[in-house]
């Protein structure tokens, strides 16, 4: 195994990136401890064991366990930075959100310390073989929920904290779409997902914005937790194994426990059913597709997912703590060659062309653009969801006045 030693390359970034300053800790340094903003990007804070970190992370996700933090507002003004926002910056390694950048996706979300165990005999490496208990995990709702919302649009996040150095991250979700179900737990999350349908209102807007990212938008990688270990170390490349796709599994009684629920004439929010879930709670099976279906792939289980605390909603989790996506295309160079034409079938790649890409416009509010008030615009949002069935439709709109 080799060492992995990110750091340098990690405050480099940020410092070109940000403009901040990471600085090690000592007389004169701009960062003290993790109350401070881009602490969590800092040399101090990656170079310390992954025990340590999470106690600096936890600390701020659970400042009290007895006092129960709201959820954050949604940002509903903002919202259309989503389209003017780098999407270079969801790829960078961090556990913390860039400086002056918000969740307008992902907004609101319940956090936990979780076990990551392997199930004997899967045969993929890192630490999929070897699993880790210095995990955190959140479950968050991807839109920005109303009073005439349908249903959930859930997804997962798994951070993996190594010993100096970045962390590794995984995330999930059924679909992009709205499930229709206010059961959080229903459907399998997954590291893939279908595209939306051609020409769509999505797919003309989002979708754009999403390639600007990654030239799959659809699916994220897998393989640096194939290739890493906890300790800061990593595999060769001709020793990693990695599956073709991820799915997290809720297992009974849990994926049937919640769903609509109504006490004293109000609807009981998703996160707050899923805060009754416990310490001790295996809340998910971890299952691998082991190549393409059409490559002749299938589902076989390689872990499972135990809560080491009680789920928490956290204000610093709705605003700092971060989870970088990986790119797919980082998985392709372990691939078989027979699984390439599969996969291009059932996950299209995007080239960042004009035209496959959005930018950052937006237009003006008096031309006809995005209310730069709360109410008018979650009254927007709301008319654009249950009018065209998309909240993405008045940039079609705006683009065809052009």
């Amino acid at each position: 195994m080799l060492n992995k030693t990110m750091t340098v390359a990690l405050a480099l970034t940020a410092s070109l990136t940000w403009g901040i300053s990471l600085e090690a800790e000592g007389p004169g340094t701009k960062l003290d401890g993790p109350e401070d903003l881009s602490w969590f990007l800092s040399e101090v804070y990656q170079s310390k064991p992954r025990q340590d970190k999470m106690q600096d992370i936890w600390r701020m996700i659970v400042p009290d366990p007895l006092v129960s933090e709201a959820p954050i507002d949604f940002h509903w003004a903002e919202w259309p930075t989503t389209f003017t926002q780098d999407m270079q910056l969801s790829f960078t390694s961090s556990d913390e959100m860039p400086v002056g950048r918000k969740k307008f996706a992902h907004t609101q979300g319940v956090v936990a310390q979780v076990k990551w165990t392997p199930i004997e005999g899967h045969g993929y490496s890192g630490m999929l073989k070897t699993g880790s208990q210095d995990v955190i995990m959140r479950l968050s709702e991807t839109a920005m929920l109303h009073e005439k919302s349908t249903g959930l649009t859930p997804s997962v996040a798994f951070k993996f904290l190594r010993d100096g150095t970045s962390s590794d991250n995984i995330v999930a979700m059924p679909s992009f779409s709205n499930s229709g179900s206010w059961n959080f737990l229903e459907r399998p999350m997954k590291t893939r997902v279908a595209p939306f349908a051609p020409d769509s209102c999505e797919d003309q807007t989002i979708r754009k914005k999403l390639v600007e990212g990654s030239q799959w938008p659809f699916s994220c990688g897998i393989s640096h937790v194939a290739r890493d270990h906890a300790d800061g170390t990593f595999l060769p490349d001709e020793d990693v194994i990695v599956p073709y796709e991820l799915a997290f599994e809720a297992l009974a009684p849990y994926d049937a426990a919640y769903d609509y629920e109504i006490v004293d004439g109000e609807q009981v929010q998703w996160y707050d059913q899923l805060k009754r879930i416990k310490a001790g709670a295996t809340l998910f099976q971890v299952n691998a597709l082991t190549a393409p279906v059409g490559a002749g792939g299938v589902w076989v289980p390689i872990a499972t997912i135990e809560l080491l605390t009680d789920l928490y909603t956290s204000t610093f989790g709705d605003t700092r703590l971060f989870f970088s996506h990986e790119r797919v295309n980082h998985d392709r160079i372990y691939w078989p060659k027979t699984w390439f034409k599969a996969d291009g079938q059932s996950d299209p790649r995007w080239a960042k062309t004009e035209e496959n890409t959005w930018g950052n416009w937006v237009p003006a509010e008096e031309d006809g653009g995005w209310p730069s008030n709360d109410a008018d615009a979650k009254a927007m949002y709301m008319d654009q969801q249950q009018t065209h069935g998309c909240p993405f439709y008045w940039l079609i709109e705006a683009m065809q006045d052009l």
